[in-house]
């Protein structure tokens, strides 16, 4: 999935700075990014069943970004929110064999969330993800270890916005 993308593979494409607004359309989704995205999708087997995650990431040097959203079969919306999102939590720290070292609840306006960090060798990912409607996004930044300040990292993940939702 998103995090282990950033695991497998840095791009040397050299640290950019400028952030520049990027939109989709069928997400319903703004957020800030440093460069052109790479957008694609793929199938994701979850404990509700195979589940579509589309995504946009750029990859740099020691650091990544990432934005991505999946819709939620049926059969979870009626579910409870926060343990789908502790879900979320524990399958993305899983994948990439991760170490949980901070986790809360937040929210987007009214839609619940959490944000958590996970530590993977010399790697520290911060991750939040939103349950809005039956739509679940994540909104990750991933980063060599003293790599990104906390303040950088929480500017990213705050220019995050879900647009035409009410």
């Amino acid at each position: 999935m998103l995090l282990c993308a950033f695991t497998a593979r840095t791009y040397a494409e050299g640290e950019k700075s400028s952030m520049k607004p990027y939109k989709h359309a069928k997400g319903k989704l703004e957020i800030l990014m440093p460069g052109t995205p790479k957008e694609d999708s793929s199938v994701e087997e979850t404990a509700a069943g195979p589940i579509t995650l589309w995504q946009a990431s750029v990859i740099l040097t020691s650091k990544a970004y990432f934005v991505s959203y999946s819709d939620m079969p049926k059969a979870t919306w009626k579910g409870d929110p926060k343990k789908m999102l502790e879900g979320a939590r524990d399958g993305a720290a899983g994948r990439v064999q991760g170490k949980i070292v901070a986790d809360r609840e937040i929210k987007l306006g009214k839609w619940p969330g959490r944000e958590f960090k996970v530590v993977v060798d010399k790697m520290e990912l911060t991750q939040r993800v939103y349950l809005v409607q039956h739509r679940l996004y994540q909104v990750n930044m991933g980063c060599l270890s003293g790599s990104c300040t906390d303040a950088e990292v929480q500017d990213y993940l705050n220019s995050f916005k879900v647009v035409g939702v009410k």
